[in-house]
């Protein structure tokens, strides 16, 4: 037992040196981001800021769950402690969940003397509420700046989907070459397909300007011209970047694609008069049961009827009944973290898990939960009684 417990202290103190070392990371890049959230861009450079802005979400993914998206030189001696992680993927075994998972085990098995272990939770919620926390909210309102920016070289951007399948829409106006100008996706989900060079850093040299009185003309010959002189195009974006293409589909690179997405946009438009729901169909964020759904589909296990009940929107707003549940597992209230970090959905106005039993990972969760910030708070029950780690707790929401 002593020689487990000097073993989880050494992995936990080496990923307490990596979160720190990758914090400073994403906190330079998210100002790099917050820098060059310009005004009137060009689609081109639109296109490299969000192509800037999925790589600092990989290391904010990096910090929080261990995966990795990129080509690295480091070796991971490590094991993934969690189960919160993508399938299949490749893990460090030095994050903020691997953190949680030791310090639970920790406490479980006795392995460590109480006080120590203490200061350690204390250490990792610190980090994760204050430091990475705060740069998650960060990044968030990056991006929301990036969006609100106005261009005269295109009608509006549109950002759809949820992590890792995020796209950017650059869509143009009613003199526009095309409705769709630009469509950028995520590329790189792990070491062995990504086409990043070793440990690139994009972010460090990064710069933008705006777009210049060439943009227009230069976007009509972009849309219509071969799909050789727009691959050209692409890949002196690719080698500033060290990203291999704009979209996760070497397809959709090329004219004929750009023309099919632009075809579907024009038929997803009604007439004026018509209803507006088809109109504003790209507007429209998938919905949290969409979310909950593609989750189990590309990472599993199968949807839970349960989960997928309380996920119906009412009047507005998500009102989540969990008290008939009784006891709530970690893997439950980890799939509504996820689905309500996603952007956009409607706000929870209710969370109702009285008559519900917690363990100590559970209720480590549900606070996480509750820390996700909602666009009109949370307006919870008056209060909760918590059942968890053997004893009963009230929880009463600030």
């Amino acid at each position: 037992m002593r020689g487990e417990g000097q073993r989880l202290s050494t992995h936990l103190k080496a990923a307490f040196v990596e979160i720190d070392r990758l914090t400073d990371v994403y906190r330079n890049a998210i100002n790099k981001l917050e820098t060059y959230a310009l005004p009137n861009l060009s689609p081109q450079s639109a296109a490299k800021w969000f192509e800037l802005y999925l790589r600092v979400v990989d290391l904010g993914v990096q910090i929080r769950r261990g995966e990795i998206r990129h080509r690295t030189a480091q070796s991971f001696t490590y094991p993934c402690m969690h189960k919160t992680g993508t399938r299949g993927a490749v893990h460090s075994g030095l994050s903020i969940d691997d953190c949680n998972s030791i310090l639970l085990l920790m406490t479980d098995r006795d392995l460590v003397k109480e006080g120590r272990v203490s200061r350690w939770c204390n250490r990792i919620d610190g980090v994760d509420r204050d430091n990475v926390g705060e740069l998650d909210k960060k990044l968030s309102s990056c991006l929301r700046t990036f969006i609100d920016r106005r261009s005269k070289f295109y009608d509006r951007l549109e950002v759809n989907g949820g992590d890792p399948h995020q796209k950017l829409l650059v869509l143009g106006g009613p003199g526009a070459a095309a409705p769709i100008l630009l469509k950028v996706t995520r590329t790189c989900f792990g070491p062995k397909k990504c086409s990043c060079g070793e440990d690139a850093k994009p972010w460090e040299n990064f710069c933008l300007e705006a777009g210049g009185p060439d943009t227009q003309s230069h976007l009509a010959t972009r849309v219509t011209e071969s799909a050789q002189t727009d691959d050209m195009g692409i890949m002196d974006i690719k080698r500033q970047m060290g990203f291999q293409e704009l979209s996760r589909e070497e397809e959709n690179n090329d004219a004929a694609a750009l023309a099919r997405e632009a075809a579907e946009l024009v038929r997803r438009r009604h007439p004026r008069g018509q209803s507006n729901a088809a109109a504003s169909a790209l507007r429209v964020p998938p919905s949290a049961k969409s979310i909950y759904q593609k989750k189990c589909e590309e990472i599993g296990p199968n949807s839970k009827p349960h989960i997928s009940a309380v996920l119906t929107v009412k009047n507005g707003a998500h009102l989540l009944d969990l008290s008939s549940i009784g006891f709530h597992s970690a893997d439950d209230l980890q799939d509504l973290v996820d689905i309500f970090s996603s952007s956009g959905l409607p706000p929870v106005k209710v969370l109702d898990v009285s008559n519900g039993f917690f363990n100590a990972p559970a209720f480590k969760v549900l606070c996480q939960l509750l820390r996700l910030p909602q666009p009109c708070g949370w307006i919870p029950v008056p209060s909760w009684w918590l059942k968890g780690a053997g004893s009963l707790v009230q929880y009463s929401p600030v």
